[in-house]
Formats: structure tokens, sequence, C-alpha cells
């Protein structure tokens, strides 16, 4: 069995909420959806792009939890999820008028994943290309010391290492721990810009990711709307962002850049045009509701 792309991370239900403009304490809303979230977006859409995919996480012993495997298992993704104590990670996202998103979340039985849990499906390390990490995997001591186990084996086997930010407020909260990580095992890193500030405490994009290069082979700090920056070896590039309509919800935006960009590498496309086509599939995703 042969892996282009192995993800590492959480699981969770995406509990989706479109905000009206305005709204009292208690709101009849009509526009409420129930999805699969978490690191399985990013999963989903690098089998989408033709990767042979593979996903490691943890969930609750519940219908949610057999109803994620079996939507990664649909989607052509080769899944080794174990079963926690604690429920299924929940995440509620208040969509407001703009796209932009609140997210509530709790975390469940991701907290619960083990070293031993990651070192039992080294088999799926030993077939992969790219191994993916998020932040929020490492938001403390103990999760941190789990998913570095992971790291150690993908690097032992000679895997390329992608690191998503996922979250400013994580990354500001561990800023030290994640600089020594990210120069330690990652090869390519993706922020978004808060994510780079927060990182580098630089204020400036072009900057920013001149900065991440002094600590990855590779970075990319995305703009939203305004497209990307991309760059290796002290040689920067910005990409423009595909035009859209309307922007309807951001969730999952991230992960559909994020996969698309590494699938677009893993065919050998250079940097310039995987950010190009990176920025088309998240286009697409904004300008709906949901992550997939």
């Amino acid at each position: 069995m042969k892996l282009d792309l192995l993800v590492l991370g959480d699981i969770f239900i995406d509990i989706l909420v479109k905000l009206p403009m305005k709204y009292e304490k208690m709101s009849l809303f009509t526009e409420i959806d129930v999805r699969h979230g978490g690191r399985g977006n990013v999963a989903v859409w690098a089998s989408r792009t033709g990767l042979k995919t593979g996903f490691i996480g943890k969930c609750g012993a519940d219908c949610f939890g057999e109803e994620y495997e079996k939507e990664l298992e649909k989607e052509k993704v080769i899944t080794r999820i174990y079963r926690g104590s604690r429920p299924t990670g929940l995440c509620v996202s208040l969509v407001h008028e703009n796209g932009e998103k609140t997210l509530l979340a709790d975390r469940g039985a991701n907290d619960e994943i083990t070293k031993k849990e990651i070192v039992e499906a080294s088999d799926l390390f030993a077939a992969a290309k790219f191994v993916y990490f998020s932040a929020y995997s490492f938001h403390n001591i103990e999760m941190e010391k789990t998913f570095i186990e992971g790291m150690k084996i993908a690097k032992k086997k000679g895997e390329k290492i992608c690191f998503d930010g996922a979250s400013a407020a994580v990354l500001r909260k561990r800023r030290k721990a994640f600089i020594d990580i990210i120069k330690s095992y990652v090869d390519v890193l993706i922020l978004n810009e808060e994510e780079g500030k927060a990182l580098t405490n630089i204020k400036q994009p072009f900057k920013i990711c001149k900065e991440l290069q002094n600590m990855v082979e590779e970075a990319v700090v995305t703009l939203g709307e305004k497209g990307c920056i991309t760059g290796s070896g002290g040689k920067t590039f910005y990409v423009e962002a595909e035009r859209i309509r309307e922007v309807i919800d951001t969730t999952g935006a991230g992960d559909a850049f994020t996969a698309t960009y590494i699938s677009k590498r893993v065919e050998g496309k250079d940097m310039i045009d995987s950010a190009k086509e990176a920025c088309r599939t998240a286009a697409i995703v904004v300008q709906r509701m949901g992550a997939r």
C-alpha cells in the first residue's frame, strides 16, 4: 500500500449556524446544518484531488464517530480511527453575514489519543510521501508529546512534514514551543496572515513569509480574498486570489487550500502553480455552506 498523504489530527462534528443581521436572545434559525469537520476536511479534499490519502485520529464510541469514519471511507480515505471514553469532538461555527465565523469547540476524544496509538499506526507512515499535522493537535504539552512522536516517525521514514497553523490564538499561546517544533521537524509550513503575525511578531505578509523561510524549506502565507504568498530559499512570490461573487461561509477554506497545495506539489507542480490551484479550490468552498 502506498499513500501520497497521511493526515494526523482532530475529528470534529461541525454545527453550522448562519446568523442573520439581527436576532434575539431566543431565535428560530432556518439555516442550521450538521456536518463532518476537523482535519478530515484535509483528507477528503486531498482524496478528491486524486491523492491516495490516509487519516489517523480518535473519536468517541458514539454514532458521530461511526458516521465520521464511514464518510471518510466513502471518500476513499484509508482510516485508522481509535475510540475514546469521551464523546466525539464538537465544534459550533457561528457564520456571520460577511462569511466570517466564530468557533466554539469541545475537543472531546481528540485529547485522548496516545503515543502508543500513533506508533501502532506506523505502517501508514511507512507508506506516505507527505505527513500533515495541525497546530490544534499541539495545544498543550501532553498532546505535543504525542504528536511529536508522529513527527519523529515521519522523519525516520524520510517523509516530508506539512504543518498547518490552524489558529492564531493557539500559536500565540505557545509561540516559542511552536517555533522549536517547526524548526526541528517541518518542511512545508502553511499559515494564514494572522497566524503568521502570531508566530513571527511581524505584521507585513511578505516579511512574514521571508521570516518563515528561515524556519522551513517552503512557506505559504494565505491572505483570504487577497490570495497568498509562497516562498522558498529566499525567493518569495505573490499569487492573486480567484474572483468570487459572494462569500457565504469560510469554514474549511483553509483545509481545501492546504489539501490542494500538497496535491499539486506531489504531482510535481512548482510552488506558484500549486498556490494558484489551491486558491481556486478555496474560492469554491467559500461560496457555499460547509467545509466539504
